[in-house]
């Protein structure tokens, strides 16, 4: 969604640095119309009736962000304790070595991803290691 986001350049309506304009300005029905555009990709992303419900009512892109991180932007303790099993006991088995790669790629991604964007220790993430093709 993020992603999504930056590539429309509409991420300073989640993040609410772009302020809603007076009314009368010029630029007010560009900043609704905006607005409304976010609010409408949030609404949509959202799979499950009972979330939606939650914030098919919301008026601004940044409230509706603000109340889905606050409720689901928490790390899953057993997504990161899923996808160490995986990796501890992955084997190549009957795959390609260009499809073992790729599933523990995955899977370290996907760590990596869960880790950086909740880990508030100051400490990072170590970097998983990197094919380069040389080895």
């Amino acid at each position: 969604m993020l992603v999504g986001l930056s590539i429309r350049n509409k991420l300073d309506f989640i993040h609410g640095t772009i302020k809603k304009p007076h009314e009368g300005s010029p630029l007010m029905r560009q900043w609704q119309r905006c607005n409304d555009l976010v609010v409408a990709w949030l609404a949509n992303s959202v799979t499950k009736q009972q979330i939606h419900r939650t914030v098919m009512y919301s008026e601004y892109a940044k409230d509706i962000w603000r109340e889905l991180e606050t409720r689901y932007g928490k790390v899953d303790g057993a997504r990161v304790f899923e996808l160490k099993r995986e990796l501890a006991h992955i084997s190549q088995g009957d795959l390609d070595i260009a499809s073992y790669f790729n599933k523990i790629k995955q899977l370290w991604d996907e760590l990596a991803s869960i880790s950086e964007s909740k880990c508030t220790c100051g400490g990072g993430v170590k970097a998983s290691p990197v094919f380069d093709g040389t080895e």
